[in-house]
């Protein structure tokens, strides 16, 4: 290869390189990029975090579906959208909860936790229901319903 040809594809090289990384930034930005905060399952839209220190006076009224999980759990990450619009749906009949298993081990411990995700219902302090593993939004709406309809 001659030399001028060699010089002519050397800017090609890097335009296109330039590209590359410009839309690699694009996505990057878009998705929230490495340096967005990260959101915590907990603190995210209509649902009530639930800690050791809260959890009795959270529970003890009304129907509530408290859902067990933590970070690093990749299936209650899946559910998180579920759970969101669950807690949307239900908003002023009943609530959803979300309770980080690393954080308030002890408690997730003595609820009989040993796998997560777990989301127990509970109407008026008492649980009702426990569902182990991924969920649909239907089935847990329809537990929910069942649980204030039922006197």
């Amino acid at each position: 290869m001659s030399e001028t040809a060699k010089k002519k594809t050397d800017p090609f090289k890097w335009v296109l390189l330039a590209l590359i990384l410009l839309f690699a930034g694009i996505l990057l930005v878009q998705r929230g990029g490495m340096f967005a905060p990260k959101k915590s399952a907990a603190a995210a839209g209509p649902t009530v975090e639930l800690t050791s220190g809260n959890f009795s006076e959270q529970i003890a009224q009304g129907v509530i579906l408290v859902d067990v999980w933590a970070e690093w759990c990749k299936p209650c990450k899946a559910m998180e959208p579920t759970l969101e619009a669950l807690a949307t749906a239900m908003e002023g009949r009943a609530r959803v909860g979300k309770l980080d298993a690393d954080a308030n081990r002890e408690l997730a411990e003595s609820l009989g936790v040993q796998a997560i995700p777990t989301m127990i219902l509970y109407k008026d302090g008492q649980e009702v229901e426990r569902f182990i593993g991924m969920k649909s939004e239907e089935s847990l709406k329809e537990a929910m319903e069942k649980a204030l309809n039922d006197i």
